[in-house]
């Protein structure tokens, strides 16, 4: 087992100085009340902004600036009876917030000119690597900063006149530096209502704070130690290693997300407020459409409610080909979000035509399934389209990992060339890593039946107390004796 270094200046989620943070918090709030707990919640927020940053004062200056701006013009928006007033403001107020999130991102790449200037080619991401300036969180509470301004447009909430408790809505620290991206409608009511935890609440959280250590400890970040090195130096490598480094890297990046969002998700309910959940077995998914309802649920809603829909209702008069046009032009936009480089701009692109294709030949597919007497055999087809659906994940996959366009082509062309290496790099990431990676997707798998009937964390509760404790203790004993405690950055931290 490797050694764990106990305290870092930078807060991540499996970071000793988390856990500090969120159990003296915890002990704090709990017997707190109104303002007190408040401060106490938004303290320990602008605390983690503050070290997640690595101990700069621009991380919690940013976002006290987006918080204080936003306020004041949802206030203004809230209160302007001129249609043409409240678009204006809410219009100035999102060009502000969609300004520092692309000022943050330019900063991030160390350059203005971007990928324009690196060449289609050459342009290297900004995410998998050091930044000289990663603005933590920002897109986070940049998204719902525009969120809020927009529902308090259309009269769907009411402006938040409080600033203590809008600061906590845009940056509670469970939630700040990956989401899960919560609306105001849903998130503020919660935090204008007094709530002590319960044991219940306490028992929930520290379980799924555990699953999710488990997800990123044992699973993620042993995996990247097998991913890391092929798309690092592709061109030492060929054949099958790059559809296994590529199946390892979808594997890796759902068990370091979704691990982070248990974390966050535990932490907040061991406050006693809920989240919302953000992945519902996306892999399980039968086509583009689904998995985006079941992958970074908050986002792809945040997408679906605030760019789609708008676009769609200018493109409506082209029927389903305006459909088509606006779903393309969202999920470049998304792409756009994860970064500059146009890796991130492909995978965009290709998830936008997935969908758009999802609308255009939705009556050939189903004419396609009927004449090969797909419909009488739904187990089958439920294969067939699911297996589809993990290999255009997959493929997009390669455009968003791969540091470079070229080497993203060389991957793919690859794959149909002689193996090259593999036992070398099999060798590296040793059998060991290999049995635990199939026990611990053997164990998901069953976790993924049971949730396919019932609550999973609720189902735990009405096992047996031996049944419960013996899952507790193999909880604890996995992360204890086989995490990789390198504190290996969490992704989506880097978007």
């Amino acid at each position: 087992m490797q050694s764990i270094t106990y305290w870092n200046t930078a807060l991540t989620f499996t970071s000793f100085s988390y856990f500090v943070l969120l159990f003296a918090t915890a002990m704090l709030v709990v017997p707190a009340r109104g303002r007190l707990r408040l401060s106490i919640l938004l303290g320990a927020s602008y605390v983690l902004a503050f070290y997640a940053g690595d101990g700069t004062w621009y991380v919690p200056a940013v976002l006290f600036g987006v918080t204080l701006v936003t306020y004041i013009f949802g206030i203004g928006v809230g209160a302007a009876r001129s249609e043409s007033v409240r678009r204006w403001l809410c219009f100035a107020a999102i060009g502000f917030n969609v300004a520092v999130l692309i000022l943050a991102r330019f900063a991030a790449a160390g350059t203005v000119q971007g990928n324009v200037v690196m060449g289609l080619l050459s342009a290297r991401h900004d995410a998998f690597g050091a930044s000289p300036f990663v603005s933590i969180g920002i897109s986070y509470y940049t998204l719902q900063g525009i969120s809020y301004l927009i529902d308090v447009r259309l009269g769907l909430v009411e402006p938040e006149r409080h600033l203590g408790r809008f600061a906590l809505y845009l940056c509670f620290f469970p939630k700040f530096m990956q989401g899960p991206i919560e609306r105001a409608g849903s998130l503020l009511p919660r935090l204008r209502v007094p709530h002590r935890s319960s044991y219940e609440d306490v028992k929930t959280g520290l379980i799924r704070i555990a699953c999710g250590l488990v997800k990123k400890l044992v699973v993620a970040d042993r995996l990247a130690d097998y991913v890391d090195p092929v798309f690092a130096s592709v061109g030492s490598y060929g054949g099958a290693v790059f559809p296994l480094a590529t199946v390892a890297f979808a594997i890796q990046i759902y068990f370091d997300f979704s691990g982070y969002t248990d974390i966050a998700l535990g932490s907040a309910r061991l406050l006693g407020i809920d989240l919302t959940e953000n992945f519902d077995r996306p892999y399980s998914a039968r086509s583009v459409p689904e998995f985006w309802r079941r992958w970074h649920i908050s986002f792809s809603r945040w997408i679906l409610d605030y760019i789609f829909k708008p676009l769609q209702i200018v493109w409506r008069d082209a029927g389903r080909w305006g459909t088509a046009l606006a779903l393309v032009a969202t999920f470049l936009l998304s792409g756009l979000w994860h970064g500059s480089a146009w890796g991130f701009v492909v995978w965009g692109l290709l998830h936008g035509l997935y969908m758009a294709s999802s609308v255009i030949f939705r009556t050939f597919r189903s004419r396609l399934a009927s004449r090969f007497g797909l419909e009488s055999r739904p187990g089958l087809h439920a294969a067939m389209q699911r297996t589809l659906t993990f290999a255009l994940i997959c493929l997009a996959w390669v455009f968003f990992r791969a540091p470079t366009l070229s080497s993203a082509w060389f991957m793919i062309k690859g794959t149909f060339s002689p193996t090259k290496n593999l036992g070398e790099l099999a060798m590296a990431w040793g059998e060991f890593n290999f049995a635990l990676l199939v026990l611990v997707l053997v164990a998901t798998f069953v976790v993924w039946l049971v949730r396919r009937r019932v609550d999973f964390f609720a189902f735990m509760s009405s096992q047996p107390r031996w049944l419960r404790w013996a899952y507790y203790y193999a909880l604890i004993l996995s992360i204890l004796l086989f995490g990789n405690f390198k504190h290996t950055p969490f992704l989506y931290a880097n978007f």
